[in-house]
């Protein structure tokens, strides 16, 4: 249980980004010898507040997210646990700490797709997303998702609805559902997959969390197709971490004159 607080303890800390963490672990090997150390003059890269902060040895909020995760059934896989999933250790800037809603999935052994697109979907969006999404499912595939409104969630819930699993990465704690609507989707998805976050209870659905929470998504997709994107959007945020991470990336094509239709033909042009 200690191992866990070390890493609660770590990941909270201000300015220990994963690329921090990834320079500290370079440096020291284990999260034992980071929280024990008391000297970090020595590493590149990290500013005085960052020392300053590392130097707190304060374990009480560790503990506090410890207590909320266990009190909402959550599960904590951390950076070096047997569950934690392998193909997340693989990227630039893995998160070294997860937070489990559900089941805690071998995604690693499973063929894993990515759906993302537009929150504001046309009907062609949705009903191509569904049927994709559905006989996807049905070969045992399991649908990646933001759980955002529009096609993430015909996304999921299509998936749901032929007895699939769908796994949804989020953007703030496991304690808020966001959108509010998705509240029964989220308990749907629950009951045989898992909804996925690196922030701690708590942590409210701030505008940056969403591109951080995209490299999960598709770390996590052995593919990732993008329904419905203008030029500008985070799908294309969703397919460039995915592109980067050697990833395939399909995209749905749409009517010439729609908006919605010209990131996908940007991603089919390149």
């Amino acid at each position: 249980m200690e191992h866990i607080l070390y890493w609660l303890w770590l990941t909270t800390k201000y300015g220990v980004t994963p690329s921090k963490i990834k320079v500290l672990l370079e440096y020291f090997k284990t999260v034992e010898e980071i929280y024990f150390s008391k000297n970090f003059n020595n590493i590149y890269g990290l500013s005085d507040k960052i020392k300053s902060s590392l130097a707190d040895k304060d374990l009480s909020k560790a503990e506090k997210i410890l207590e909320q995760t266990a009190k909402l059934n959550q599960k904590i896989l951390v950076y070096d646990s047997e569950s934690y999933p392998q193909i997340l250790k693989n990227i630039s800037s893995p998160p070294y700490v997860l937070y489990v809603q559900g089941k805690v999935l071998e995604l690693d052994k499973v063929l894993t797709i990515g759906v993302v697109g537009t929150r504001n979907s046309s009907e062609y969006g949705r009903v191509v997303t569904d049927r994709i999404c559905r006989e996807l499912a049905q070969y045992g595939a399991v649908t990646i998702g933001g759980l955002a409104r529009g096609i993430d969630t015909v996304g999921a819930w299509a998936t749901l609805d032929v007895g699939g699993v769908a796994v949804g990465v989020v953007g703030n704690g496991l304690d808020i559902v966001y959108p509010s609507e998705n509240v029964e989707l989220v308990k749907a998805i629950t009951e045989k997959g898992c909804i996925i976050s690196e922030y701690a209870p708590g942590t409210p659905p701030v505008r940056n969390h969403f591109p951080a929470r995209n490299r999960i998504l598709s770390a996590l997709s052995d593919l990732v197709l993008v329904v419905e994107a203008k030029e500008k959007s985070g799908s294309l945020i969703t397919a460039q971490w995915a592109l980067e991470q050697g990833k395939a990336v399909f995209a749905l094509p749409g009517p010439v004159n729609e908006e919605l239709s010209r990131g996908c033909h940007r991603l089919i042009y390149d």
